[in-house]
């Protein structure tokens, strides 16, 4: 894995990552028996990361909730009511993440 995440370590001339990896052969794979042929090789998955997504909907809200408290107490000198438009910014982005991780079956 540290490879992966570090691909600046690895040599130029060094083959041992590729040789790892399954290659394409030249001969196609052959049914036995009606029965489908097992192959192997890299699967890769493409889909989209609703828990980053609502990671970040959640942090950008939050930070716009914190800056808006902030902002208005020093502007208006009223710390109740900034808190209260936060509060309610932070409740609309706990159920925005929610209603999103709800409506998308493959978060888990």
């Amino acid at each position: 894995m540290h490879m992966l995440y570090s691909p600046g370590c690895i040599a130029e001339d060094d083959t041992s990552i590729l040789e790892q990896l399954p290659k394409k052969m030249d001969c196609k794979l052959v049914e036995v028996n009606g029965s489908p042929p097992e192959g192997w090789g890299l699967y890769f998955q493409e889909d989209v990361d609703i828990s980053t997504i609502i990671g970040v909907i959640f942090m950008v809200l939050f930070v716009a909730s914190l800056l808006f408290l902030i902002l208005w107490t020093v502007i208006e000198h009223d710390i109740q009511g900034a808190s209260g438009v936060s509060a309610y910014i932070v409740a609309v982005a706990s159920m925005l993440g929610i209603w999103i991780a709800t409506r998308n079956r493959s978060f888990g």
